[in-house]
């Protein structure tokens, strides 16, 4: 046998291989029978590993001190870059099967209802959480009270002095990307509390001509 640290030449490596091509194990295709099975049972019957005491583990501590032997991440043998992560966000994922997240594998064009895009870009924008953010920056501004009427129920974050359609028109908007862009639309000073009722009566509720509100 070679000794500990001693190390084959490619020539050697090439002889061992062609010496041993086509040979089979010995215990290739057998089973062993029932009887044998006994035997090595009661042969090993009564056995019992050492006990780990102290001072076996203080020579197993002593044995490895110096050996290096890490097999966790880049140095493992089946290493393959790591858990994958969404596409979208960059959350890390836990399946290799998947591309994105929860949150994203059903955005868009990936959802299996999806038609091309023809959700209106007002719902799209007033479904946003941006969106929900800055209602309720607005609602907790007026103390949650319409600003006309003083209701406190039904109430509705109404974009004023310059109207929801006004922005998109001036400012472009024509994707939901333009709109979480806009710094505008976002801004608290372009907001006030409405009730439903009260919001039904100004100039820029429903299909009203509102372009011409704020110049």
């Amino acid at each position: 046998m070679p000794s500990k640290g001693f190390k084959h030449s490619e020539e050697s490596k090439k002889k061992m291989s062609i010496t041993r091509k086509g040979q089979v194990p010995w215990c290739a295709g057998k089973k062993l029978s029932e009887e044998h099975k006994k035997k090595i049972g009661m042969a090993h019957k009564g056995l019992k590993m050492p006990p780990r005491t102290e001072e076996w583990r203080r020579k197993q501590r002593i044995a490895n001190l110096g050996r290096i032997v890490e097999t966790k991440g880049k140095n493992h043998w089946n290493w393959q870059g790591g858990k994958p992560k969404c596409e979208d966000c960059g959350k890390m994922l836990e399946d290799r099967r998947s591309k994105f997240c929860v949150k994203h594998c059903f955005l868009g064009a990936r959802h299996p209802n999806w038609k091309g895009g023809i959700t209106p870009l007002r719902h799209l924008i007033r479904s946003n959480t941006k969106y929900y953010n800055w209602r309720n920056r607005i609602l907790i501004r007026d103390k949650r009270r319409c600003i006309f009427c003083g209701s406190e129920s039904q109430l509705e974050a109404d974009h004023f002095p310059m109207s929801f359609s006004f922005l998109l028109a001036k400012n472009k908007i024509t994707t939901l990307t333009d709109a979480l862009r806009c710094r505008i639309l976002w801004q608290m000073k372009n907001g006030r509390t409405l009730c439903f009722p009260c919001h039904k009566k100004t100039d820029s509720w429903g299909n009203k001509k509102s372009l011409v509100m704020f110049k």
